[in-house]
């Protein structure tokens, strides 16, 4: 048999209600929780930003993730742009590197 609603002003609510409410708040301080404090990449009106596909080793994305807390509780794509513009201003550019390739280490590429 289902809950029967019940009238409060203008608010139609269920017996079950309350359960439902207590999960979905459990859930949401959850994700709030681990993004609390983050100073976010805030990019300029009409400037489109881009989610280029990485795939990194762990520990590259912790070490990352470690600066950027360190360096005051950035986002992940506020310190690389932090980052970028730093090695600009001091080099001129972004550095050239030449990867080497070893037993350990793999290169792919694929041809354009």
């Amino acid at each position: 048999m289902a809950a029967k609603p019940q009238r409060r002003g203008n608010l139609t609510t269920h017996r079950t209600a309350g359960a439902l409410t207590h999960r979905v708040n459990a859930t949401m301080t959850d994700m709030v929780a681990s993004n609390a404090g983050i100073k976010r990449n805030r990019l300029p009106a009409g400037v489109k930003g881009v989610n280029p596909d990485l795939v990194l080793r762990p520990s590259t994305v912790a070490a990352f993730k470690d600066a950027a807390r360190a360096s005051g509780h950035l986002s992940l794509s506020l310190y690389l742009e932090l980052l970028r513009q730093q090695l600009e201003d001091e080099h001129g550019a972004l550095p050239v590197l030449s990867p080497q390739i070893d037993d350990e280490k793999e290169l792919h590429t694929t041809a354009a």
